[in-house]
């Protein structure tokens, strides 16, 4: 990766000669990567990175914060893959997996991702806090229920009613039936089950541009969620 990575930035001066040298030789004796370090010690910055990454090697330059993974795309790899890789799937287009990467010269990741999806990678640059950020916003929800639906039985008082006003015992439910909702509904239960717990009067949901705001008035006082 570094016999990839290294001539490049020399190539776009975001390094010189010397500098390279001592951040290969610190990787060597670290027994990390050369982007591990040039990252966490803060040698060079993200976008920069980023930016060099999308003009010199012509991938797109994809900011996940306005254009985020598709949910289908996310269920095609594992968690510990795409953090270990520091990558997030985007969308699935036909037989082709649309990658977003930190460090898209690291030729392993787009092979194990290629591996486990069983599609055809096609990367795009994104920085390793967007990554992270979108690897957040996309799996720790997943985490969040299945957690919640593995502990609901020692609540024993928790119960969905539907709109027909048919009462559905979690007790009694399939996990992984329920674990397979989509995303957003199982925000949606996260977000009632916690207002229950804390015994709130109102549920705020604010949406903003990019975002969005939930907070839950417990005794009055409208607190951030």
């Amino acid at each position: 990766m570094s016999k990839k990575l290294g001539p490049l930035l020399l190539q776009t001066g975001i390094l010189n000669q010397q500098e390279l040298e001592d951040s290969l030789e610190q990787a060597r004796r670290r027994n990390k990567s050369l982007w591990d370090i040039l990252i966490d010690e803060k040698r060079v910055s993200e976008e920069a990175l980023a930016e060099t990454f999308s003009k010199w090697l012509k991938l797109p330059r994809l900011r996940l914060a306005t254009a985020p993974p598709e949910p289908e795309a996310i269920k095609t790899i594992r968690e510990d893959l795409a953090r270990r890789h520091l990558v997030v799937p985007v969308r699935v287009d036909g037989k082709s997996l649309v990658l977003a990467m930190a460090n898209p010269t690291d030729f392993e990741a787009m092979q194990d991702v290629q591996f486990a999806a069983g599609l055809n990678v096609r990367p795009v640059v994104a920085s390793r806090t967007e990554i992270l950020d979108a690897l957040d916003e996309q799996y720790a929800p997943e985490q969040k229920m299945e957690d919640f639906l593995a502990n609901v039985s020692e609540a024993g008082d928790f119960r969905i009613v539907a709109a027909e006003k048919e009462e559905v015992d979690l007790d009694k439910m399939d996990s992984r039936s329920a674990a397979e909702l989509p995303p957003v509904v199982k925000m949606c239960n996260l977000v009632i089950h916690d207002a229950i717990r804390t015994q709130a009067s109102d549920i705020h949901i604010e949406p903003a541009l990019n975002s969005v705001q939930v907070r839950l008035r417990v005794d009055g006082v409208l607190r951030d969620y």
